[in-house]
């Protein structure tokens, strides 16, 4: 079973690459259905993810399940390829200060 590296706390310990999928899928609002297409699986696999979810997690519905992975990942710092860039405005007046101070 791999584990999934983009969760941490009580999820990326715990979770395989399929299950994090289907929390991400969660998170969006998706219903088992909707998962199942979008994994191609069917949705009698996606109901038994969702149990396998909830016992690893110690959670009793699928919005727990949500909440344990906004949880988990507001306490992680992005990655600098997560961070949103600075506005234009903001970069071009820093670039303009740093010329300033060296000529």
């Amino acid at each position: 079973m791999s584990t999934a590296s983009n969760l941490t706390g009580p999820l990326g310990d715990r979770l395989s690459v399929r299950e994090e999928q289907i929390v991400r899928l969660l998170l969006r609002g998706k219903r088992n259905s909707e998962i199942a297409d979008e994994l191609s699986l069917s949705a009698k696999t996606v109901k038994g993810y969702m149990t396998t979810l909830m016992a690893k997690l110690n959670v009793r519905n699928r919005l727990e399940v949500v909440l344990a992975a906004l949880t988990s990942t507001a306490d992680r710092a992005p990655q600098a390829d997560e961070r949103a860039p600075a506005p234009v405005g903001l970069r071009s007046s820093h670039r303009l200060r740093c010329r300033l101070r060296k000529g």
